[in-house]
């Protein structure tokens, strides 16, 4: 399958992010972002580790990787196209220690600061119920 353009990639994420914080879901983010960074997002070695998991967690990997829509997702007909996910802008100071160490955890990881604070904050309200 061809990768994903940014818009469809955004809506997947945004449909993923607003499902439970289950096992499914967790690999499924994880394999879409591998699918539209490519190489750039994590590396091989975690990449082999997650496609040998079983279970939900894997397949979740498995069709975010394949670029597929999340389980479950139905677009309101087949000639819908995925929507500009809309966006907001957080402007915050953080001491430089703790941006710093975002930064290296980014960049472990292969991603963008921006995607890597927007994910921490996700994964935190999903932890926390919030949302």
């Amino acid at each position: 399958m061809d990768t994903i353009n940014e818009n469809t990639f955004k809506l997947y994420m945004q449909v993923a992010k607003s499902h439970d914080n289950d096992h499914y879901i967790n690999g499924y983010r994880r394999g879409l972002r591998r699918h539209y960074h490519s190489t750039q997002f994590d590396t091989e070695d975690h990449h082999a580790r997650w496609m040998a998991q079983t279970g939900e967690q894997g397949q979740g990997y498995r069709d975010g990787l394949a670029g597929m829509p999340p389980r479950g997702y139905r677009p309101a007909s087949e000639d819908d196209q995925p929507a500009e996910v809309a966006t907001s802008v957080i402007h915050i100071n953080v001491p430089r220690n703790l941006k710093a160490a975002c930064v290296r955890d980014a960049q472990r990881q292969r991603m963008k600061l921006e995607q890597w604070v927007a994910d921490a904050i996700s994964e935190k309200l999903m932890r926390d119920s919030a949302c």
